[in-house]
């Protein structure tokens, strides 16, 4: 069984341009190097940092990462999970199923994060949790200068939310809207400031996550 942390390294940057709306997770042998967080690599997208003016929201979206999966507090005899890779070795989805005696507890790890600084810059990223059509759990964060460090991992206990029964099956995923401030410093920024008048929000969405009760 591969550790979490290392599944946690697979998932790094969504190629923001694709023919398919699933978000794919490129492959890092770099986890757990230093700080037991994964260690975000791109290899599809190129930010050119060469002229920092020109830094824009797609910049971000393109080189963010955001994945559902479950938490390893959650393994257990009577949870079986899987991930599944498409043809480039990159992470296309996430699956839990669950056989009786049910748990009281079922804990969805959401990791997001980017592979890129943005100096100059900053966003405002909001993570909206969901089971089905539901939002369930959210947060927030400011970043832009140190992007590339400031790693968010949340642990939320949906089973709430859920009805454990034989056949039931629910669709668990994450969306990421983005406000980018162009030329603004983060620390000017707080959760509650207005949003950016000189460009639109954007959303990056997770993976796909399936909790399918036996």
């Amino acid at each position: 069984m591969r550790t979490f942390i290392t599944l946690l390294a697979a998932m790094t940057l969504a190629v923001s341009c694709t023919d398919s709306n699933e978000s794919n997770y490129s492959l890092s042998e770099e986890a757990n190097k230093n700080t037991g967080k994964p260690i975000m690599l791109d290899k599809d997208n190129v930010v050119d940092l060469t002229n920092l003016n020109n830094l824009g929201i797609g910049d971000v979206e393109s080189q963010m990462a955001l994945a559902v999966t479950l938490d390893p507090s959650s393994y257990s005899d009577t949870v079986e999970h899987s991930e599944t890779e498409n043809e480039r070795k990159r992470m296309a989805l996430a699956s839990a199923t669950i056989s009786a005696p049910y748990p009281e507890v079922l804990n969805m790890n959401v990791f997001n994060g980017n592979a890129e600084n943005f100096p100059g810059h900053a966003y405002r990223g909001t993570v909206k949790l969901y089971v089905e059509d539901k939002e369930v759990e959210s947060f927030a964060y400011i970043t832009g200068e140190n992007a590339k460090g400031d790693l968010h991992m949340k642990v939320f206990d949906i089973m709430s939310h859920l009805e454990a029964a034989p056949g039931n099956s629910y669709l668990v995923t994450a969306k990421c809207t983005i406000e980018f401030y162009h030329g603004v410093d983060e620390k000017t920024l707080t959760l509650d400031s207005p949003g950016p008048t000189d460009s639109a929000p954007t959303v990056r969405m997770s993976n796909p996550m399936r909790v399918t009760f036996k």
